[in-house]
C-alpha cells in the first residue's frame, strides 16, 4: 500500500530522506525534488527496517520557482546538458533532475555555467523552464580552480564546493578594492591607539596556518594577579561597512577549510598578509585586556577593550610549546620560524599554562561540557591522494588558547550587554531528546539519569561518570546528539555548552563575519564615549537579525562542504583497497543507520540491508543489535572485521561486508 508523504531532500552520508525520517536509497527517488508531494512504498525486506522507494510525483514543489523568482542567491547550481541541436536541458544540482529549457539563449551556454531559471507555462508543453540569469561563467570557476589548486588533481573538490554554491571567485570590484588599500599605517592612526609594540607578544597556532587572528601577552602583577592581553586583528580598519569587500565577506560569512586549502571569507591578501598577525610586523588590532584577580576570577569592571597596535615577537606552534613543556627543546634552541628561544618566552609559556589551567578549572566547575572527539587529519602524498587518516594532534596549549579566547569572548559580550550585538547562542536540550538519552542510559544499565530541565553541570557530571563504561564513546556521541546546534542570534540567550549567560564571537574576524560585525560596533562605541549614536543604534538593530541568519546559514553550508570533502577523501583512500579487511567498531545501530568507525577516525555506514538483520533490543526500539549472514550478533561499540566490496567514486559510496 503506497503512502502519500512529503518528500524532503536531505543528503545524509549518501542517503536521501522523506519526512526527515524514512530512508530513500540513491536511484529510488524517481526524479522527485525537494518538497514534492510523492507516493512512496516500503521496499525493505527487513521487518525491523523501513526503506522507501518513490513511485510517483503527485505535486511538484513551488519552492524552487519562488526562490528563482525572488533571485535568492543560495540556489543549487545548475549545469547544461544538450540532447540535440534543438532541445536543451539543465540539471538541478546532484538530484540528477533534468528540466526542459525553451528559450534560445541557452545555445551559447557552456557546461558548468551557473544559471537561474523560472517556469514558463504554455498549452503545448504544459510546463517548461525559461533561462533567467547567468550567475557565473564556467571559465571564471575553472580559472579559479586552476589558480587555487595549481593543477587538476583536486578538481573534484572544486566541484563539491561549486555544487553547494560556495562563492569561489572574487568579483572584480573586490579585487580592485584590495589593490587600492593602503598598506602603510598612517602616523595619525598610530597616535589614536594604545601602542603595545614593546609588549612581549606571541602567536600560537598550527605550523601551516596562514590567517593568524589572535596573539597573546601576559603580565604577572602582584599576589597572583595577572593581566591577560588578547590581541585580535582589526579587520574593520580595512573592510569598511558596505564596501564591496564587506558585502562579499557577508555573502561568504565564514572561511571553508578543505583538507590543505581554504576558501577564505576575506581576500587572501587580507587574510594571509595585511590582517594576519605575522611576526616582526606592525599590525592594527583590537585588544581585550583582562584583569584576573587572586581568586582567579575575571575582574569585569577593570577589564577593557580598545584599539591598539602590536608587533609580535614570536610565531610559535602548538607542537613547539609542548616540546618546551617536556624539555625536548630549551633556551637558545631555534624554533620552526627561525626565532631563538629566550627566557622571556619561557616565562610567558609558564604563565600561560598556570593561567589557562585555572581558567579551565573555573569553567569546568561551572559545568562547561567537554567532548573529546578527535578531528581528522588527512595525510596526502605528492599527488594529493590520501594515504592515511589520523586524529589531529591535540596539545595542552590548544586548551590554553581556547581558555583565553573564551574569556575574551565572554568579557566582550558582557561589557556590551546594552548594545545591539551578535551573540553565540546554544539552547538547552529538548525534552524529547533528554528522554531518549535517559532510555539509552537505562538500557545500558548505567543507573544514571538526566533531569528534563537540566543544568550544564548535570551533563558535565554524566560525562565524568561514563569515563570507565565499556561503551563510553557511544554514550558520549549519544550525549552530543542530545545537544541543540549553536547558532548566531541578535538577541542574547545563554550558551548551554559553555554554561555561561554571555557569549559572542570576537576572536576570529578574519574567518567569521559575526566577529567582524561586532568589531565594527565596538569601535563605534569607543569613538563615541562608549555609546552608539541614536541613528547607528537603530541601524544595527535593523540589520543584525539578518546578519545572524546569514552567518548561521553559511556556517551550516561550510560544515556540509567540509563533510562532503572528507567523504571524498575516504572514498579515494579506499578505492584501491577492495577486499581488504579492516577492524572497525559499530559506532551506532538503530532502525535507520548502521555506522562503523575505524580507529583512524573514518566513519561510514553499512548500506546493504539484505546481508544483515536488525533486532530491537528494547521494547521502545531505541537501539538495535545486528545479526549478520553468519548469525553473529553485534551491539554498539562491538568490534567487527569488515572488508571493502566496492567503491563508487562519482557517487561517493563505499560498500562493506561483515567478514
Amino acid at each position: 500500500m503506497a503512502d502519500k508523504i512529503v518528500w524532503e531532500f536531505k543528503d545524509f552520508w549518501g542517503f536521501w530522506l522523506i519526512d526527515d525520517e524514512y530512508l530513500i536509497m540513491n536511484g529510488d527517488e524517481n526524479g522527485a525534488m525537494s518538497g514534492d508531494q510523492v507516493e512512496a512504498i516500503n521496499v525493505s525486506t527487513n521487518p525491523n527496517m523501513t526503506m522507501y522507494k518513490i513511485i510517483s510525483v503527485i505535486d511538484e514543489t513551488k519552492d524552487l520557482v519562488e526562490s528563482i523568482s525572488e533571485n535568492i542567491k543560495f540556489l543549487k547550481w545548475i549545469y547544461r546538458k544538450s540532447l540535440n541541436w534543438k532541445w536543451w536541458y539543465v540539471r538541478y544540482s546532484r538530484t540528477e533532475k533534468d528540466v526542459f529549457i525553451w528559450n534560445w539563449d541557452i545555445l551559447w551556454l557552456k557546461n558548468w555555467d551557473k544559471v537561474t531559471f523560472s517556469i514558463l507555462t504554455d498549452e503545448k508543453w504544459n510546463k517548461t523552464w525559461l533561462l533567467k540569469e547567468v550567475v557565473q561563467k564556467a571559465w571564471d570557476q575553472l580559472k579559479w580552480a586552476i589558480d587555487f589548486f595549481n593543477d587538476d588533481s583536486r578538481i573534484d573538490i572544486f566541484k563539491i564546493a561549486s555544487e553547494e554554491w560556495a562563492r569561489v571567485v572574487w568579483p572584480k570590484e573586490v579585487v580592485d578594492e584590495v589593490e587600492g588599500l593602503d598598506w602603510n599605517i598612517d602616523v595619525n592612526e598610530i597616535e589614536k591607539r594604545e601602542d603595545l609594540r614593546e609588549l612581549f607578544t606571541i602567536t600560537i597556532d598550527w605550523a601551516d596556518s596562514k590567517d593568524l587572528d589572535d596573539a597573546i601577552s601576559i603580565e604577572d602583577l602582584w599576589e597572583d594577579w595577572y593581566k591577560l592581553y588578547v590581541h585580535i586583528a582589526d579587520v574593520t580598519h580595512y573592510v569598511k561597512e558596505d564596501w564591496n569587500l564587506d558585502i562579499e565577506a557577508l555573502e561568504r560569512a565564514t572561511s571553508i577549510y578543505l583538507v590543505d586549502k581554504v576558501i577564505p571569507m576575506l581576500h587572501e591578501r587580507l587574510s594571509n598578509d595585511l590582517c594576519s598577525l605575522n611576526p616582526n610586523t606592525d599590525k592594527l588590532t583590537l585588544t581585550c585586556e583582562l584583569l584576573i584577580d587572586n581568586d582567579w576570577n575575571i575582574n569585569l569592571e577593570d577589564s577593557k577593550v580598545y584599539e591598539s597596535i602590536i608587533n609580535t615577537d614570536y610565531r610559535t606552534t602548538y607542537k613547539e610549546i609542548e616540546e618546551l613543556r617536556e624539555n625536548k627543546i630549551w633556551e637558545w634552541n631555534e624554533l620552526l620560524f627561525w626565532w631563538i628561544i629566550d627566557n622571556t618566552l619561557v616565562k610567558l609559556i609558564n604563565n600561560s599554562e598556570k593561567l589557562a589551567n585555572i581558567l579551565n578549572i573555573n569553567t569546568r566547575e561551572n559545568g562547561e561540557l567537554e567532548f573529546d572527539f578527535p578531528e581528522t587529519k588527512v595525510i596526502l602524498d605528492n599527488k594529493w591522494n590520501p594515504i592515511d587518516f589520523k586524529p589531529y594532534p591535540k596539545y595542552p596549549s590548544n586548551d590554553w588558547i581556547k581558555a583565553f579566547m573564551v574569556a575574551a569572548n565572554r568579557t566582550v559580550s558582557e561589557k556590551y550587554e546594552q548594545t545591539p550585538f551578535l551573540h553565540r547562542t546554544h539552547l538547552s536540550p529538548k525534552t524529547e531528546l533528554i528522554e531518549k538519552l535517559n532510555e539509552i542510559l537505562n538500557l545500558l544499565e548505567t543507573n544514571l539519569k538526566i533531569s528534563t530541565n537540566p543544568n550544564p553541570s548535570d551533563f558535565s557530571k554524566l560525562l565524568l561518570e561514563i569515563e570507565w563504561h565499556s561503551k563510553q564513546r557511544f554514550l558520549e556521541k549519544t550525549i552530543l546528539l542530545t545537544m541543540q546546534k549553536a547558532n548566531y542570534t541578535h538577541e542574547r540567550e545563554w550558551h548551554f555548552g559553555l554554561a555561561i549567560d554571555y557569549y559572542s564571537h570576537f576572536t576570529s574576524p578574519i574567518r567569521r563575519y559575526p566577529d567582524l560585525q561586532i568589531h565594527r560596533i565596538i569601535k563605534e562605541c569607543i569613538h563615541n564615549n562608549w555609546e552608539l549614536l541614536e541613528d547607528r543604534n537603530y541601524h544595527y538593530e535593523s540589520i543584525l537579525e539578518s546578519v545572524a541568519e546569514k552567518s548561521s546559514m553559511q556556517q551550516d553550508l561550510s560544515v556540509k562542504i567540509e563533510r562532503e570533502v572528507n567523504k571524498l577523501m575516504w572514498v579515494k583512500y579506499m578505492k584501491d583497497k577492495i577486499w581488504e579487511q579492516f577492524n572497525w567498531y559499530f559506532a551506532w545501530i538503530d532502525q535507520r543507520w548502521v555506522f562503523v568507525e575505524l580507529e583512524n577516525t573514518i566513519t561510514w555506514v553499512i548500506r546493504d540491508e539484505k546481508r544483515y538483520k536488525l533486532n530491537s533490543i528494547w521494547e521502545k526500539a531505541i537501539l538495535f543489535s545486528l545479526t549478520d549472514s553468519n548469525w553473529d550478533e553485534y551491539n554498539v561499540w562491538d568490534s567487527v572485521k569488515i572488508k571493502v566490496t566496492s567503491i563508487d567514486e562519482e557517487k561517493m559510496i563505499i560498500n562493506f561486508d561483515i567478514v
